[in-house]
């Protein structure tokens, strides 16, 4: 059976609406804006100096784990709208099989002085979960 074609529409939407949540949405907005796009069981992880030099390891697991780290990002300002940051996703492969994807995207962390903060790639895993494509994985690594 072949796949849907929305299907990859709806996910390249998915990519950019938490690109854009990750900018502007505040920490009170988050259980409406942010953590219904991933799974219950999702994954977000940075590999060792994809955000910063000497960056350790980040890794939330759980869906609890992934609003507490973007609710501490927020009141570190280095998330959401106060932070004067914009994330701009560039080139992205989604490939599509049934109820699951996967997708590679590029993209750059543009700072409030119009300086690039990161330039790093997105490896994501997708689940359709309620009838909607959520992240179940995102992982931030430099290739």
């Amino acid at each position: 059976m072949a796949n849907d074609p929305t299907d990859e529409l709806q996910i390249r939407n998915l990519i950019a609406r938490l690109a854009q949540v990750a900018d502007t949405a505040t920490e009170a907005d988050l259980d409406t804006a942010y953590v219904p796009l991933f799974t219950a069981d999702a994954v977000w992880e940075a590999l060792p100096g994809s955000l910063a030099p000497g960056q350790e390891l980040v890794r939330n697991e759980g869906i609890a784990a992934i609003r507490e780290a973007a609710i501490a990002r927020r009141r570190n300002g280095t998330s959401g709208p106060d932070a004067g940051m914009m994330h701009m996703v560039t080139s992205s492969v989604i490939t599509v099989e049934g109820d699951t994807a996967t997708g590679d995207s590029c993209f750059i962390l543009v700072r409030g002085d119009l300086s690039i903060g990161v330039a790093a790639r997105y490896h994501d895993s997708f689940r359709r979960d309620g009838g909607q494509w959520r992240v179940a994985r995102r992982t931030v690594g430099r290739r």
